[in-house]
């Protein structure tokens, strides 16, 4: 069986979402080139995009997303806690969860269609901060 790209396997972020739902966030990734391509277009730059991504289909989807506590987050997503927290406030935010809340695969394409404004919102010193952090991890 062929190994699946680490975005395509779903790990908890920074959202709290059933496990259930972030299994199937992932066979959307594995089944949209174009979920996939934009996750490979992003992550050499900022390691956690494809998590920052599903937290923002998690985001979109649920009627009252809610963030996990700070010490159930992994270091390396930190940021993106507060890259989503920024991205909630965007009128096109809300634009979006009128048409996406309840359907995950219309969740996915609202997080395309905001992901420009996701790049928009990565501090410049998150990149560092998260490949140090995701350093960490690993050692």
């Amino acid at each position: 069986m062929e190994k699946r790209p680490d975005f395509m396997v779903p790990e908890a972020g920074t959202v709290d979402a059933l496990r259930a739902d972030r299994r199937e966030w992932g066979e959307l990734v594995a089944n949209s080139p174009r979920l996939t391509k934009l996750i490979e277009d992003h992550e050499p730059d900022y390691r956690p995009f494809a998590s920052l991504l599903q937290d923002a289909g998690m985001g979109l989807y649920y009627p009252n997303p809610q963030f996990l506590p700070p010490e159930q987050i992994r270091p390396s997503l930190r940021f993106n806690r507060e890259i989503l927290a920024q991205a909630m406030t965007l009128p096109e935010w809300q634009n979006i969860r009128e048409w996406s809340q309840d359907d995950l695969a219309a969740s996915a394409l609202g997080g395309v269609h905001l992901s420009p404004k996701l790049v928009d919102l990565i501090p410049p010193d998150a990149v560092r901060a998260a490949r140090d952090a995701e350093a960490a991890e690993k050692a």
